[in-house]
């Protein structure tokens, strides 16, 4: 079935109203960038502040990480305050000369002369610890919860004073 055939004067109307409406959609782009630019002039101090507050998050979140996870070395307790938890994520490690021979032999998990790590892992994570050349470990990793003040209260610990 062939399309219809269109009318010139229709294909010259539709090219003008493409023509308006990318002129309009520039425009508005324009008058976005505008407003942007005079709202950031406007508020310069309080983004400054609102970046310099993000940062200073980070780094409390960063030591809060750093003193959980020594204190889940010392003594292995995976909630050791409230609002964070030490999950434990299996880490695999092996040769990976051992492991394209392994996947070789075994027709699988193999790219075009390299190993395909992906499809490996998959295989080694299922069958547990049938890889003899594959050895796992637990790294700990320090997650804080998303919502500090329910966890905090649901404990029984006060909220620190935003003034101090």
């Amino acid at each position: 079935m062939t399309a219809p055939v269109a009318a010139p004067d229709a294909v010259v109307a539709a090219v003008l109203a493409v023509q308006q409406a990318r002129r309009i959609a520039v425009e508005l782009a324009a008058k976005v960038g505008r407003a942007r630019e005079d709202f950031e002039t406007a508020n310069a101090d309080l983004l400054r502040e609102a970046k310099l507050a993000r940062d200073v998050a980070e780094r409390a979140e960063e030591n809060c990480r750093v003193l959980a996870l020594a204190a889940y070395q010392r003594n292995g307790e995976r909630r050791p305050a409230p609002g964070v938890e030490i999950k434990l994520y299996r880490e695999p490690h092996f040769e990976e000369a051992t492991a394209l021979n392994w996947a070789r032999q075994a027709g699988v998990a193999v790219l075009p002369e390299r190993l395909d790590t992906k499809a490996f892992l998959k295989i080694a994570q299922s069958s547990g610890n049938a890889l003899p050349f594959v050895t796992w470990t637990d790294q700990p990793e320090a997650q804080l919860a998303k919502d500090l003040d329910k966890a905090l209260a649901s404990a029984g610990v006060a909220a620190a004073d935003p003034a101090s």
